[in-house]
């Protein structure tokens, strides 16, 4: 029997050992908490921020102490500290170009490290509307007038109510043939001069301003941001016209609204005469 009893006695201590040694080996690394991009809490795998300086916060946390922590923008160090201590706020700036992958370890003074990635996207800061139709002037079918900022198509006497937000129109004339054109143009005024909706009755004309570029369709696809919309129109050296006329399918024009949004409308279709249309694709900043 005390055999028996001595035996028992060394199992559980035994047992015991081994739960200790279990729980020990069960220890977690440190946390990452409180993550946030300029004020925002990251709460999934992805962030988009507009380009420019962005705050990054977190903290680092342990059982013990965290012993360290790194910050990475793809493969390149941020941030690197020494923390020896049981938790740490961290504030870093980082300056967003493009999109990038945001890695932070942190490590406590058990060598566990623990891992947190992010994607961090560049906002285009663009609005995109694929095939807008516009109506020459003697299509009754299709509005002649757009509103870039929504990517709205009016007929003219929607068009005159919402004049304050019309950027471009288009006609087909006898020498200008297909034209797109701002609601302050002199030859636009001459042929959207009905005398109740014509453009002399609107409150508001914007004065658009445009210049056709050399771009192609491939990079006009390819144009990612607005800064790429801006560069485009800043890069055609002639002087801007409240006008592009005598377009054709594949052109890029590139236009600056009075509002100071630049943006790209790419010539996708032409239906020719005063009752045909031109179909096109924008970019536009936001």
């Amino acid at each position: 029997m005390k055999k028996l009893a001595y035996l028992l006695s060394a199992l559980l201590i035994a047992s015991i050992g081994l739960v200790g040694c279990d729980t020990e080996e069960e220890k977690e690394g440190p946390t990452i908490t409180d993550l946030k991009v300029n004020g925002t809490p990251v709460t999934g795998d992805a962030v988009t921020q507009k380009a420019g300086s962005v705050t990054i916060t977190f903290t680092v946390s342990d059982d013990n102490k965290v012993a360290n922590y790194t910050v990475l923008a793809g493969s390149t160090s941020q941030k690197s500290e020494k923390v020896d201590a049981a938790s740490k706020e961290v504030t870093l700036t980082y300056t967003l170009v493009s999109s990038v992958i945001i890695t932070i370890n942190a490590t406590d003074d058990d060598d566990k490290t623990t891992t947190r990635t992010f994607n961090l996207n560049k906002d285009s800061n663009l609005s995109s509307y694929s095939t807008k139709l516009l109506g020459a002037q003697s299509n009754d079918a299709s509005g002649s007038f757009l509103a870039t900022v929504t990517g709205n198509v009016y007929k003219q006497a929607e068009a005159k109510t919402n004049s304050s937000v019309v950027d471009i129109l288009y006609y087909f004339g006898a020498t200008n043939e297909a034209t797109l054109a701002a609601p302050n143009d002199a030859s636009a005024a001459t042929i959207y001069n009905n005398a109740t909706t014509g453009l002399q009755t609107w409150t508001k004309t914007n004065a658009t301003t445009f210049k056709v570029t050399t771009l192609t369709e491939t990079q006009f696809t390819n144009i990612a941001d607005d800064e790429a919309v801006k560069a485009a129109y800043d890069a055609v050296t002639t002087g801007a016209d409240s006008k592009a006329n005598l377009l054709t399918v594949s052109k890029i024009v590139a236009f600056k609204t009075e509002a100071g949004k630049y943006g790209l409308a790419h010539v996708a279709t032409i239906v020719t005469g005063t009752s045909g249309s031109i179909t096109i694709n924008v970019k536009v900043g936001k």
